[in-house]
């Protein structure tokens, strides 16, 4: 069970699932808002988990920058639907809230666990900024994306600062410098490619 809120239309577009345990380090919000709005002006949806602090960031500039997001919740879609900003989005079908929790439920960390698998098999990439290596969801979320085949594209900002971002590099995942060294015209493009060609027999 799906429970959502807004334009469904957006979980079918190009999208990209952008994910950090922080947003309080300075280099880690300069890269998480140019990254942003870089994805807003090559048409790409954004996807967040709509936590408190990073999730909430993504959203505001998803809004700021013109673009449009997916706020994939692990807490009550029934109050986040009608907070400043975000109610807005949605009334302009710009946004989409969605959950597999009740409406109603609370914020459990088996619930961010859950919902992780859930940004990472809906985006055509996904994006981790940072995460704290053997702790927090961010890099349980990831890790166990990996090695599951939960996302099929994972770029990891290569930060040496961050040593959990560089334990998911040498686990395997995509490294990237800078938000501007990633060609996201490209990649859209390369996405809405069907994989294979249906030929005929006549």
């Amino acid at each position: 069970m799906i429970y959502s809120c807004g334009n469904a239309d957006l979980a079918g577009r190009s999208s990209m699932t952008v994910i950090s345990n922080t947003c309080a380090r300075p280099d880690v919000l300069e890269c998480a808002c140019e990254l942003a709005s870089l994805a807003c002006s090559a048409g790409i949806v954004l996807v967040t988990g709509g936590e408190t602090g990073f999730g909430r960031l993504i959203e505001r500039e998803a809004m700021q920058e013109g673009g449009q997001v997916i706020s994939f919740l692990a807490e009550s879609l029934a109050e986040r639907v009608y907070q400043p900003g975000l109610s807005e989005m949605i009334a302009n079908d710009r946004a989409l809230v969605m959950s597999i929790i009740h409406p109603e439920a609370k914020y459990t960390v088996s619930h961010a666990l859950d919902r992780n698998k859930c940004l990472f098999a809906l985006s055509d990439a996904s994006f981790i900024l940072s995460c704290e290596k053997d702790k927090g969801t961010a890099w349980d979320g990831a890790l166990s994306a990996l090695r599951n085949g939960y996302a099929e594209r994972m770029y990891v900002w290569e930060n040496p600062a961050i040593p959990g971002n560089m334990a998911l590099i040498a686990q395997g995942a995509l490294s990237f410098r800078s938000p501007h060294e990633l060609a996201l015209d490209a990649m859209k493009a390369s996405w809405e490619t069907p994989a294979y060609e249906q030929l005929s027999l006549f």
